[in-house]
């Protein structure tokens, strides 16, 4: 809201209305550069500012330019790709990918693992987000065949 409010240049919000709404949502689409969930939350947020904090309802506001949905397509290797890249590494480069690629940790969990969170008789790992936490922030994941 603070920046709606510095985008009206020193009038109060109850002077102004919906085109002033407008323009500042598509300004944050097309200037701003945000994703459309912030877009959006700038708009409930200003919706409730109108609506409830200064009692003023807002006509319709189908002018707004709507943020771009992202159209990135995540890049994912085939599985003979993915084995010849495991196959290129050696100690703990290779342990960690393929704690990354067969078990389904994150980066972060994978380079946290201590020997005590290994079972190597259920053949799984205890990844807790914050260690000795297990039972209120972790989870149990498999360990991959190929450690």
């Amino acid at each position: 809201m603070r920046r709606y409010v510095r985008s009206l240049q020193g009038l109060h919000p109850r002077e102004c209305g919906g085109p002033e709404v407008e323009r500042f949502l598509s300004w944050l689409a097309v200037h701003g550069q945000v994703a459309p969930s912030t877009q959006n939350q700038a708009l409930a947020a200003s919706l409730f500012l109108y609506r409830h904090v200064l009692e003023i309802n807002l006509p319709w506001l189908e002018c707004v330019t709507r943020t771009a949905r992202s159209r990135h397509i995540p890049v994912v290797l085939t599985r003979e790709e993915t084995r010849r890249v495991l196959a290129e590494l050696q100690g703990t480069p290779w342990l960690v990918a393929n704690l990354l690629y067969g078990g389904g940790l994150r980066l972060q969990e994978a380079l946290m693992l201590r020997v005590k969170d290994l079972d190597l008789e259920r053949l799984e790992l205890v990844v807790a987000e914050i260690p000795r936490l297990l039972s209120i922030l972790g989870r149990m994941a498999a360990l991959p065949s190929s450690c």
